[in-house]
């Protein structure tokens, strides 16, 4: 994200991993859930059955093999590049004003993925080694060492998706750059959810599904 707006660069990726715990239900086919995916590109395990234009189902090639019991197989994989902000699940903002030496910082988050809960939101922003922020809120939990303000948030979700911060700092504007941002969250940013698994004769097959976001890299330049 750039400082003043603007997205300079967006990557995604994604896995889809599956493991089958009853080797009567070995010979499954999973179908996604139907979602806009324009952006999206897909690259599918070899053993599998290429996505068409309809429903995208994930089903072996050789109908008479299985999956492998009680171990996991990655099947599906995607990737997501894009210069749309509005697939940015988290904006931050970092407002620095210079005064005197210092400067007044205002840090504002606000959650654009209202689908998701987001845990352990830390923001880090550098500060000059040796300086004691002084910040205005008394109840926000942050933390000053080793070169970084750091501030973080329990939870971020449509319930309480946006807070602000102000602190004191030395420093010009140019020195709270580059700002580094990290979460985890459950489920998929590109809309990837697996509808239905069903077995060979049509019947329904038990599913559980576990989907988890991390942030690889999110910085504010």
């Amino acid at each position: 994200m750039l400082r003043d707006g603007g997205l300079e660069n967006y990557e995604l990726k994604g896995d889809l991993d599956i493991r089958v715990n009853d080797a009567d239900c070995s010979k499954v086919k999973l179908e996604l859930a139907p979602a806009d995916f324009a952006d999206v590109q897909f690259k599918q395990h070899p053993k599998f059955v290429k996505f068409g234009a309809g429903p995208k189902v994930i089903a072996l090639k050789n109908d008479s093999q299985g999956f492998p019991v009680n171990q996991n197989l990655g099947v599906l994989k995607w990737r997501m590049n894009t210069k749309d902000e509005s697939h940015v699940p988290l904006t931050v903002t970092v407002w620095p004003q210079p005064n005197g030496g210092q400067s007044d910082v205002a840090v504002e988050y606000e959650l654009e993925a209202q689908h998701l809960t987001l845990k352990n939101v830390v923001i880090s922003i550098p500060i000059p080694p040796g300086a004691l922020p002084v910040v205005s809120d008394e109840d926000a939990q942050w933390t000053a060492d080793r070169g970084f303000f750091q501030w973080t948030i329990d939870t971020v979700d449509a319930d309480a998706p946006s807070g602000s911060l102000e602190f004191r700092c030395d420093g010009d504007a140019d020195t709270f750059f580059p700002t580094n941002v990290g979460f985890a969250a459950s489920g998929s940013l590109a809309g990837v959810d697996v509808q239905s698994a069903r077995l060979a004769d049509g019947s329904e097959a038990p599913l559980s599904q576990e989907k988890i976001i991390t942030v690889d890299k999110y910085e504010i330049v």
